[in-house]
């Protein structure tokens, strides 16, 4: 964790030196979390996606003025999905620092990068009737982090105001007990900015 954060720092700081502006944005976001999940012999376990709120601030850079930013930052968000048809809900929260570039095309833009996600607390799992159990990730039989990719589109306002809609594909078996379990994330972010030189 305290690596990608340190290479993050150091590659904006290099990046800088060449850079004509620094850009801050703050946000909330909705992330729905559509897992791919399959049992030990390879049969698919029928699940439903949720939604979650999430919070979060960025940093851009431009490398090229008027044209392409590179961006990272640090988001607190949720995984939350349902599995079917017993009803029972797993909420799993957790830290993610994105690194990506983006295509200006004003007020429009693109986007695309990877990141990185680290999972915190327990894995909240609530039944049909509601009642709520924790259990730690490990004895959960899931990993304690993803790392993935993603790609979106955006949208100023005004100049200050932004909305970004994000697809995010994870690359890594959430699942260490002989299951597969692989996340896909649909997130719309609403925010402000500024540029901060």
């Amino acid at each position: 964790m305290f690596k990608v954060i340190a290479i993050t720092l150091l590659t904006f700081y290099c990046f800088s030196k060449q850079a004509s502006a620094l850009e801050a944005r703050a946000y909330a976001l909705i992330n729905l979390s559509d897992p791919s999940y399959k049992d030990a012999n390879d049969e698919d376990i029928s699940t439903s996606m949720r939604g979650a709120l999430g919070i979060g601030a960025l940093g851009a850079i431009d490398l090229i003025p008027m044209f392409f930013q590179m961006e990272s930052g640090l988001i607190y968000n949720k995984k939350k999905f349902a599995i079917d048809p017993d009803g029972t809900t797993e909420s799993w929260s957790m830290l993610e620092i994105p690194i990506g570039v983006r295509f200006k095309l004003n007020p429009f833009s693109v986007m695309a990068g990877f990141y990185y996600q680290m999972y915190m607390g327990t894995v909240k799992v609530a039944d049909a009737e509601n009642n709520f159990n924790e259990y730690e990730f490990e004895k959960k039989k899931y990993g304690t982090s993803d790392l993935g990719f993603y790609m979106g589109a955006g949208y100023n306002f005004y100049g200050f105001l932004f909305t970004d809609i994000r697809l995010g594909y994870g690359f890594k078996n959430n699942h260490i007990g002989g299951s597969s379990l692989k996340f896909v994330q649909y997130q719309i972010w609403i925010g402000v900015k500024f540029s901060l030189f």
